[in-house]
């Protein structure tokens, strides 16, 4: 397949700036191990080629002030180096980490020499792997301590030392670990080819903790979600639904199982439950219309705290109603902030039904999604501004919301809550006793009628939602104030409720429910498809790649010497070797040059460079900084697949001080603006800026 750019890959900082990175540690290594913590530039000078410096030592090391700080030596006048306080912070972290790890290096080095066709790997062909292994430059050089005994040093070809490992126990691969989690071992394939039950359907029949229970709970959970307007809801709101919908006392716990499918947020101090296939493929389950509304009000509220910042420090308040400069408003200006590229999801449902319990793991992305980590706010904003759009005159006095704080939802007082969204209400003193005013600005009564016109378009799609919700209760019928309790989630407008007769048509009928409850009830002669079955039909699967996938699994650690090279099982355990490989690496991803060393060692033909082109949706090859670099997509597509190395948090904070270093050079050059430094004649390979050399201070 034709190779494709991909902006996503090729932005990846750590693995394209690991270069400049590598000679960043070190340096940094070479100055963290001086007993002093400061060395000369005379001590690295010299050692460019060895540090893999691409240019002076003096010129590198002044290259990033955020890491290393100069200063005036005590003799010769001669610039000295040590590391800034964010840096020995990050190289204690640093050191700490390998503490914690050495059981995780062990393993990874023990995993990437198994690979090999003699269990046995030259020492320079490790060493070569170093970076990406993850494993500290002295690693190598002290073997008696982080080795076990399992490892032993050996003779190999061409009088070369190697390090040979022998294990009793079977490894399993990164793809066999994940079967695991996934459901491809023997146990959990039988538990795949159970047929699928629709929500929709009779479970009455299907015992709660056994296999089809626990399908139809996550099918079930699956689809409610898919209904909801920001496919996510509140844990707690959810769990009230387990009476009417026949779900398990443990159904909390489907959530953790299935990390593949649901994301829990912690955000805001509410467990909040994401469907993660709505927001990670797009065009899986169709966005809800209402949510642009919904975004449209975010972006006000965003615009209202920039304008209550800018006025708290300009301390310049707007009088809206009356036009004397000299009146204050009565009511004092209260602010208080408020508190804080695709996985492929498919119908084979592999990743989604795991009866195994998966650590909750934070993720940035989803718990950064403002629609729906503001929607407590929201709901209130929306509440009030329906209050001011139903009356005729378009405004209200603060007296008729000051008293329904709990109905609205309101966080704090009515007229504090009204203050914090200037874009969104506009203040004004009324015509009698002073009192504040309340109206919707202009943009808000745009956003108002569009939401208006959208609830009348989407009227047939609203009842469709509310058929489907009610249809996977137990008895086809639920009461309205668990209805209720889920209006937002559904995207139903505030008064739809109080006209059933209007916006329900004949399917829909009220019954009386246990405890004397009205309720409402749905008939459906219609089979009703769930989103997975209709997506189902969407995706499906070529019959060519059906009798490809059928071809068995070769694990990497395994003897292949009765597979030939150039016939389907030869590839796939080529292609099955690349991503175990790239999956024991720091980054997931390495110089392809790199890769092509090691073709004699682990027995790969020599055509083996084809397998990164033959296999686009496996691997990427950028091509940025004059480097072909091999990416593994799915360390970087699907978070959950393959476990982050935990150094790649070090890493990240070290390109950070490297992206702050070039925006203080920046600064520099642009002022212009040098310190006198005393001496300035100095025999050096590039420019310096020098401190004071009494007080032997840097002054970067």
């Amino acid at each position: 397949m034709k190779w494709k750019k991909d902006s996503y890959y090729d932005s990846i900082e750590h693995i394209h700036r690991s270069e400049q990175l590598k000679a960043i540690i070190s340096l940094k290594n070479c100055i963290a191990q001086d007993p002093n913590g400061c060395i000369p530039i005379s001590q690295v000078s010299k050692r460019g080629l060895e540090l893999g410096l691409p240019v002076k030592a003096a010129q590198f090391l002044r290259q990033y002030p955020t890491i290393f700080g100069e200063f005036i030596g005590p003799q010769y006048n001669l610039p000295w180096y040590r590391l800034t306080q964010e840096a020995v912070e990050i190289d204690r972290e640093e050191k700490r980490l390998f503490e914690d790890c050495r059981d995780d290096l062990k393993n990874r080095m023990k995993r990437f020499i198994l690979m090999s066709k003699r269990k046995a790997l030259p020492l320079k062909i490790i060493q070569g792997m170093q970076w990406y292994l993850g494993l500290p430059e002295d690693f190598l050089r002290c073997l008696e301590v982080n080795l076990d005994s399992s490892f032993r040093l050996v003779e190999i070809d061409d009088g070369l030392t190697g390090l040979a490992v022998e294990s009793e126990k079977k490894i399993f691969s990164m793809v066999q670990r994940n079967s695991k989690k996934r459901g491809f071992e023997d146990w959990l394939r039988e538990f795949q080819k159970l047929p699928y039950v629709s929500p929709y359907e009779d479970f009455s029949h299907l015992a709660p903790d056994g296999d089809m229970g626990e399908k139809r709970v996550v099918g079930f959970l699956h689809e409610l979600l898919s209904l909801f307007v920001e496919h996510s809801a509140e844990r707690k709101q959810l769990l009230c639904l387990k009476k009417h919908f026949g779900l398990p006392q443990n159904v909390h716990k489907a959530f953790e199982r299935h990390p593949h499918m649901f994301y829990l947020s912690l955000r805001n101090k509410t467990c909040t439950v994401i469907l993660k296939e709505a927001y990670s493929d797009k065009t899986a389950i169709e966005r809800h219309p209402l949510l642009r509304v919904r975004k449209k009000y975010i972006k006000l509220m965003k615009e209202s705290k920039l304008i209550l910042k800018n006025r708290s420090l300009s301390n310049q308040f707007v009088d809206c109603g009356k036009t004397n400069s000299s009146q204050k408003p009565i009511f004092p200006f209260i602010f208080q902030p408020q508190k804080d590229q695709n996985p492929p999801y498919t119908y084979t449902q592999i990743s989604h039904y795991v009866d195994v319990y998966m650590k909750w793991k934070k993720d940035s992305y989803y718990d950064s999604i403002e629609h729906i980590h503001r929607s407590e706010q929201l709901k209130a904003i929306i509440s009030l501004k329906n209050c001011i759009a139903q009356d005729p005159n378009g405004c209200i006095p603060i007296s008729q919301v000051s008293k329904r704080g709990l109905e609205l939802g309101l966080p704090v007082k009515a007229a504090q809550f009204l203050r914090q969204y200037p874009t969104i209400f506009g203040e004004f003193i009324g015509p009698q006793y002073n009192l504040p005013w309340y109206r919707l600005t202009q943009e808000a009564v745009e956003i108002d009628r569009e939401e208006k016109r959208l609830f009348e378009d989407c009227r047939d799609d609203l009842k469709n939602r509310m058929k489907r919700f009610i249809l996977m209760s137990k008895r086809k019928a639920l009461p309205l104030k668990i209805i209720q309790g889920m209006q937002w989630y559904l995207g139903l407008p505030e008064d739809f409720l109080r006209c059933l007769e209007v916006n329900l048509d004949s399917s829909f009928r009220l019954v009386e429910i246990d405890d004397g409850l009205t309720g409402l009830a749905v008939e459906s002669e219609k089979k009703i498809f769930s989103m997975v079955q209709r997506n189902s039909k969407k995706r499906g699967f070529e019959d060519w790649l059906r009798e490809f996938q059928k071809l068995p699994y070769v694990s990497p650690y395994e003897d292949f010497s009765h597979l030939a090279p150039d016939g389907d099982m030869g590839e796939k355990r080529v292609v099955g070797f690349l991503h175990e490989l790239l999956s024991l690496f720091v980054e997931h991803s390495a110089e392809r040059k790199q890769l092509l060393c090691l073709k004699k060692h682990f027995g790969l033909p020599q055509n083996v460079h084809k397998a990164f082109e033959r296999h686009p949706h496996m691997f990427y090859l950028s091509l940025r900084n004059k480097t072909c670099t091999v990416i593994l997509k799915e360390a970087y597509s699907d978070k959950t697949a393959i476990e982050r190395h935990p150094l790649l948090r070090v890493r990240k904070k070290y390109i950070k001080l490297m992206k702050e270093s070039k925006l203080i050079l920046k600064n520099r050059s642009l002022s212009n603006q040098f310190v006198d430094c005393g001496k300035t004649k100095l025999d050096l390979d590039g420019f310096c800026r020098i401190g004071d050399k009494r007080d032997g201070s840097c002054s970067l």
